[in-house]
């Protein structure tokens, strides 16, 4: 069956399903575009209860299959589009973290003239115009598939189709930074729409949280993560003095540069010793070490092998050195957010702060600097 519920974070294969970071929703506010459109009957069915999404189906003109708890059917122009309200049990007030619609037919021209609408509509009423990750596939068979950076490109070769096989699959996915995934799909006999938000009504809580975390007390959490394999390396955790509020951790940084021997030094907010948050040597044609915190003070936390959703740059932020920055390629927050938010010690500092998590790339050997002695350093500071 091609219809299928779908994980919240998906896979990163070349011929998976796609997870790709959309823009942000400027400013916060709600999409814009057509309110009546296919796009958002199904997005805005999520975090309603079973019983008020059907209600608006009813409305718009759908009908309750006899066969099929969740399917409600609309005639249009004279093909069958399907609307799916996925829930896990049959109780009319479950909130619907799963909705998806289907147009099946035999008529390529109208799969394709669905699925040009249906990704027009997830770009207009995301404002979608500019994509940070630009990954999208064609598969025409399990041996041959493309890859896009653009949904125009994509379209192009869509337009140009007069036949595809059974193994066919054109996919348009992404990911927001409210950990909606949104994918789009053309099969030789269907196109399919699904908008998904496994923390549709749920906070932090959704994980269950560790208590029992040496150092759970202390103002900041930092984290190891290994530059070319994401391997984690451990935590520590310290205490710091004059915290502000704030969207990020004020960093002050004092940098020297390696004409031989340098350093990076990052203080919270002001150069005081009882506010130092790192300090490491970069060496020219050489490595430095890291000498605060000692790199002994690092354990290993208790893992709860569950993912948070990634959430996007709205609360993961990448330090240069200099300042806090938005990267267009979120590829390596993605690996180093998948890395350390199953670990016990980042989901109960991450509950308890309204901070962005800070990472920061230290590079302890530079020049002909080798790239293993490399790891993300990732701060994240309890409120």
């Amino acid at each position: 069956m091609k219809t299928q519920i779908f994980k919240t974070v998906l896979p990163l294969l070349a011929v998976a399903l796609l997870a790709v970071a959309c823009t942000k929703e400027e400013n916060g506010n709600p999409p814009v575009g057509n309110t009546d459109s296919d796009f958002m009957l199904v997005k805005n069915s999520l975090g309603k209860t079973l019983r008020e999404a059907e209600s608006v189906a009813l409305g718009k003109g759908y009908i309750k299959s006899t066969d099929e708890y969740w399917l409600y059917t609309i005639n249009e122009n004279g093909n069958t589009k399907r609307l799916l309200l996925y829930t896990n049990t049959f109780d009319s007030e479950e909130i619907l973290k799963n909705v998806e619609m289907t147009m099946h037919t035999t008529d390529l021209n109208v799969l394709k003239m669905y699925f040009r609408k249906w990704v027009g509509e997830l770009q207009q009423n995301l404002q979608l115009t500019t994509v940070p990750r630009k990954e999208y596939v064609i598969e025409y068979d399990e041996d041959n598939d493309r890859e896009y950076s653009t949904i125009d490109a994509l379209l192009s070769d869509i337009d140009r189709l007069t036949s595809v096989g059974e193994d066919f699959r054109a996919v348009v996915g992404c990911v927001d930074q409210q950990s909606f995934t949104y994918e789009i799909t053309l099969y030789s006999d269907m196109v399919s729409l699904q908008v998904i938000n496994d923390r549709v009504d749920a906070g932090n809580d959704t994980i269950p949280i560790i208590d029992d975390i040496l150092g759970k007390d202390r103002d900041i959490l930092l984290m190891r993560v290994d530059y070319l394999t994401y391997k984690y390396l451990g935590y520590t955790t310290f205490n710091i003095r004059d915290k502000i509020s704030g969207d990020t951790i004020p960093f002050f940084s004092v940098y020297r540069a390696p004409t031989d021997f340098g350093y990076q030094k990052l203080y919270y907010r002001t150069v005081d010793s009882a506010n130092m948050l790192f300090h490491g040597d970069i060496i020219w044609m050489g490595c430095g070490m890291m000498q605060y915190p000692q790199p002994s003070s690092f354990v290993t936390g208790p893992s709860n092998n569950l993912n948070l959703p990634y959430p996007g740059q709205s609360r993961i932020s990448h330090y240069n050195g200099t300042r806090h920055t938005t990267v267009t390629d979120e590829t390596n927050l993605r690996n180093i957010w998948n890395t350390i938010s199953i670990q016990s010690e980042f989901q109960y500092f991450y509950s308890r702060t309204t901070k962005k998590v800070a990472v920061y790339l230290y590079t302890p050997s530079v020049g002909c600097g080798n790239p293993a002695d490399w790891y993300y350093l990732v701060f994240v500071e309890q409120q």
